[in-house]
């Protein structure tokens, strides 16, 4: 009897001992993320099983965009890229054929939603939202243009973007 007593004390002690060890003792999260029950929880803009990509590094590339609008639908190409110093931060050159210009986009942390927030672009002002795959390779973006200081758009625009 005693002999049963002994091994399960000794059978508690290394399940104890297993269940008490540090999870997050190996795991760096660099400093963009902090360790919690041994996986990385990133900071705000960041992703990544190690919180070592922005939220946007997944859309830098060109996209094949499709565009329905009001005053017509239209092909052509767009590109994306993320901001170096602002992890949220997303560029977009090309939407509404304005290739010389750059409209500014914010991703969500949750990596899929993009946000347009009204902006000068040309001599146009333009907002819209987005939604994104998981990798970023395809995204349709509901967008409004409006004429400088005016408050219902003059142009209503939906866009599929996908990679070539």
């Amino acid at each position: 009897m005693k002999q049963i007593r002994f091994f399960l004390l000794g059978l508690g002690c290394v399940l104890l001992s297993f269940g008490c060890r540090d999870r997050c003792k190996n795991l760096d999260c660099g400093p963009n993320g902090n360790c919690v029950e041994g996986e990385c929880v990133c900071t705000s803009g960041f992703d990544g099983t190690f919180c070592d990509e922005t939220v946007t590094a997944k859309f830098n590339k060109t996209y094949n965009l499709t565009e329905t609008c009001r005053a017509g639908d239209d092909y052509y190409n767009v590109v994306m890229f993320g901001d170096a110093d602002e992890a949220n931060r997303l560029y977009i050159v090309g939407l509404w054929e304005k290739d010389e210009d750059t409209i500014v986009a914010s991703v969500l942390d949750d990596g899929t939603t993009i946000t347009i927030m009204r902006q000068v672009v040309d001599n146009v002002e333009i907002e819209g939202t987005g939604t994104s795959d998981e990798f970023g390779i395809g995204i349709v973006f509901s967008y409004d243009v409006y004429f400088p200081g005016q408050t219902a758009p003059f142009d209503v625009c939906g866009a599929e973007l996908s990679t070539p």
